[in-house]
């Protein structure tokens, strides 16, 4: 296992609950009933309430991240407090959805501006880390926001009503492309250090399967092509993720 598991489940998860938030800006999931408005910021505050507890764990004492975030200019501080700030927005379009039945457009916007801070904190907090070649360099950034938004967005068009699908399975098509061409730059940035790069080319050619799937359903509209492109890209990224922090 690699040593730095709990920043992995940290990043992975959180990076797709910031990204499904805002791919959901842009394409809200829809207001058939109370529970189905309200699956997205609840997914969201669960898969946002596991990577916070795994941030806390990546100091092996979660009590020690309070001197962490004492220290503002630290990158586990920038990633906690982007957390607690998108956390509050989840929660209170939870609260609001549960008992209007929706929360306000405008929310949903601060929350996507929120996740965008979110998934910035996580990017630029390995790009800083100029110890480690590896992860301190620009191909990090795009590595890890690319990444977030393919998955937020083949999530969404998964959730979203039939008649919404064509519109964000395509968005979702142009952030795969992006992902995979940022997963490339990472793979050949690996490569000219000398590191293993199996798991950013596997990673890779599935997050490329995802985006084929993607394409296909913006035109078909299938349930089945629409399961099988989140499956593949939530796979894809978390496999290239995976061989990322292998490096350290």
């Amino acid at each position: 296992m690699i040593t730095e598991f709990p920043l992995y489940v940290f990043t992975t998860l959180g990076g797709l609950a910031a990204g499904a938030y805002a791919a959901s800006a842009f394409s809200p999931i829809g207001k058939e009933g109370r529970a189905k408005a309200c699956l997205l910021p609840l997914m969201c505050l669960v898969l946002l309430a596991i990577s916070a507890v795994a941030l806390l764990f990546h100091l092996g004492h979660p009590e020690r991240a309070l001197n962490a975030f004492a220290n503002p200019r630290a990158g586990i501080a920038q990633e906690g407090f982007a957390s607690v700030l998108f956390g509050a927005v989840v929660v209170t379009d939870l609260a609001l959805t549960w008992k209007k039945g929706s929360s306000p457009r405008a929310l949903r916007w601060v929350g996507a501006v929120c996740a965008a801070l979110l998934m910035g904190a996580m990017a630029l907090a390995y790009c800083a880390l100029k110890g480690v070649p590896a992860w301190g360099a620009l191909p990090t950034i795009p590595f890890f926001a690319f990444g977030d938004l393919a998955m937020g967005a083949m999530l969404i068009a998964m959730l979203v009503e039939k008649n919404k699908v064509e519109n964000i399975s395509r968005a979702a098509v142009v952030l795969g492309i992006l992902a995979v061409g940022a997963v490339a730059w990472e793979t050949v940035y690996f490569a000219n250090l000398g590191l293993g790069v199996g798991l950013l080319v596997s990673g890779g050619v599935l997050v490329a399967l995802a985006t084929l799937a993607s394409a296909a359903a913006s035109r078909k509209r299938t349930s089945a092509l629409l399961i099988a492109s989140f499956v593949l890209v939530m796979a894809g990224v978390a496999l290239a993720r995976y061989g990322y922090y292998a490096a350290l």
